[in-house]
């Protein structure tokens, strides 16, 4: 190896190992991130960021680790721990372009930060929990890939009212074009309900919720909430 060589080594191992120690609110307060933050700490490798915020919603604190040889292939990817109210998780998550994947990651969430009503016009209350094998999104080309499940409490824990016991929703989240779709089911012994989300590349959304009674009694009074029948089934 000639000495030119060894010497660009030596210039790519200082630049790498100098902004390993640069601290991590020198790098953020020159980024223009469509963020906001009240507090940040450690380095670019190993740093935390409290009072995460997007568009004024307060999402909560945040923890990662980078892996170095993931900068090499030019696909940086870290560990991501996530604590806020009524939010938290942790997973991988990883860069390439515009496309933004992430794995092995779990998460739990509280229906009411949220600020969601039901199809009553009621507060929903619940938690949501998903588990999560891969997502990946291009901010381009939408949903690319998403491996997921996802269940909620939200029929025991809101909808509970209008039947005389609630059970969970269940499902597995696909890719459908470009949208993210994440269709939820269940069954108790007052009604089968179906559930959908469906996210867009663009951030805007879908939702539909689909009620089967067994006594007409609660499908007239569906109707009168006013849900639509379809073949047996009350939608809105």
């Amino acid at each position: 190896m000639r000495w030119d060589v060894y010497f660009t080594v030596a210039i790519v191992v200082f630049v790498v190992a100098t902004a390993a120690t640069l601290p991590l609110a020198v790098v953020t307060s020159r980024l223009d991130l469509p963020v906001e933050m009240t507090r940040v700490s450690g380095t670019v490798w190993k740093g935390a960021i409290d009072g995460l915020s997007v568009n004024g919603q307060t999402l909560g604190d945040a923890k990662f680790r980078v892996r170095p040889w993931s900068l090499l292939s030019g696909r940086p990817s870290a560990h991501i721990d996530f604590q806020g109210r009524g939010l938290q998780g942790a997973g991988d998550i990883s860069f390439n372009d515009d496309l933004i994947t992430l794995t092995d990651a779990s998460c739990s969430a509280d229906l009411v930060r949220f600020g969601f009503v039901d199809a009553f016009g009621q507060p929903l209350r619940g938690s949501v929990i998903t588990e999560l094998e891969a997502l990946a999104f291009s901010l381009r080309q939408g949903c690319r890939r998403a491996d997921l499940s996802v269940a909620t409490d939200a029929v025991s824990r809101s909808l509970g009212a209008y039947a005389a016991e609630g059970f969970p929703l269940e499902g597995q989240g696909r890719c459908e074009g470009d949208a993210l779709l994440l269709p939820l089911a269940g069954q108790g012994p007052d009604a089968a309900i179906e559930a959908e989300l469906r996210l867009n590349k663009d951030g805007s959304y879908v939702t539909m919720l689909a009620v089967t009674p067994e006594a007409r009694e609660l499908g007239i009074f569906l109707a009168g909430m006013g849900f639509e029948e379809r073949g047996g089934a009350f939608v809105t």
